[in-house]
């Protein structure tokens, strides 16, 4: 595993899970930081991979539910998005391969 994933979950969890945890201590309401923390949230379970953690699920399943829960509008979404079709439009790919 890579260090610091625990630490990185239990710093997001508050912001991102409106109810207390034992991990992230009391939950934080109405936070500015929600979408970030739900990205970030996602990212941290999506180095687990397969491997399985908190409440039975692995880390690519407990990854979508946050990815899921991140605000639609979030920026980042719009720029990851954007920056994935550049890379796309100037690749050699053709459509077959990426399918």
């Amino acid at each position: 595993m890579v260090g610091g994933v625990d630490e990185a979950h239990d710093l997001v969890l508050p912001y991102s899970l409106p109810e207390d945890s034992e991990w992230g201590g009391p939950a934080v309401y109405d936070s500015p930081a929600l979408g970030s923390a739900c990205y970030s949230h996602a990212l941290v379970h999506r180095t687990e991979g397969t491997h399985l953690g908190e409440l039975g699920l692995c880390g690519w399943d407990n990854a979508r539910t946050w990815f899921e829960e991140t605000p639609q509008d979030y920026a980042l979404f719009d720029a990851a998005s954007n920056e994935c079709e550049n890379l796309y439009v100037h690749s050699s790919f053709t459509p077959d391969e990426v399918n």
